[in-house]
């Protein structure tokens, strides 16, 4: 770069040697920023969640792309698979993801994830497991599971909620790692923060909402209104039995 710089007979005489560095530093900062910008715009400036729905009643599974559409698939036409299944990085966690198939059963039009990945596979097939059972046996196989609903139903989620959520993946960890684990909380809370509030809430179609309405009267309604009042004394408290079924 500084012998391109060098052959150019307007830079070689009309800039000093200190501009010279100066220009060549910002020339090889700017595909930095560049790439910078392109991960902001994947974690902030886009949606504060990408939301799945699992429709039992009409046995379909509707889907919030990256781009803001949505779609819907028949339920039985979704092969469902775990990512990384057969070799697993250090950094690297476990994911399920749906593939939309086509009507041979076997190729692949779409593809999305769930939200949801663990470090260990077991604990990730749980999570399939809940999916599987309310699509296939019904509400009453796991209402009693469901203990906590997230607070984000056509809204941001808030600052506090966020560090609250962060500091819940230590659930069961020893009381006394609280100021070091609360540290590294916090450190993560504030780019969470800023991508939610800079990001927009995901709205689904009115065709879409009109197959999911819930009837008030519901006995298995469960949503955030039920949330314990004060979430963050179970932070430190061991998974229940029911969570670990």
């Amino acid at each position: 770069m500084v012998v391109l710089i060098g052959t150019i007979p307007y830079l070689r005489w009309k800039i000093s040697g200190s501009e010279k560095e100066l220009l060549i530093f910002t020339l090889m900062l700017v595909p930095a920023i560049l790439f910078s910008f392109k991960l902001l715009k994947i974690e902030w400036f886009a949606w504060t969640h990408y939301p799945v729905r699992f429709d039992r009643k009409n046995r379909l599974v509707h889907v919030f792309r990256l781009n803001g559409s949505a779609y819907s698939v028949p339920w039985d036409s979704v092969f469902f698979t775990t990512g990384l299944s057969h070799r697993k990085d250090a950094n690297k966690d476990y994911y399920i993801s749906g593939h939309v198939l086509a009507e041979d059963n076997n190729t692949v039009i779409d593809t999305f994830c769930l939200p949801a990945t663990h470090s260990d596979r077991k604990q990730l097939e749980r999570h399939w497991e809940f999916v599987r059972r309310y699509m296939e046996e019904g509400p009453e196989s796991v209402i009693r599971v469901v203990d906590f609903c997230l607070p984000i139903a056509k809204k941001r989620e808030g600052y506090r909620f966020g560090l609250l959520y962060l500091l819940s993946g230590f659930n069961g960890a020893p009381l006394f790692l609280f100021p070091l684990l609360f540290v590294l909380a916090f450190i993560f809370s504030v780019p969470r923060y800023l991508a939610m509030v800079t990001s927009r809430v995901p709205v689904w179609p009115e065709s879409i909402e009109s197959l999911c309405r819930v009837d008030k009267d519901d006995p298995y309604r469960v949503d955030a209104s039920g949330n314990p009042e004060h979430p963050w004394r179970n932070l430190f408290r061991k998974p229940s039995a029911n969570n670990r079924e």
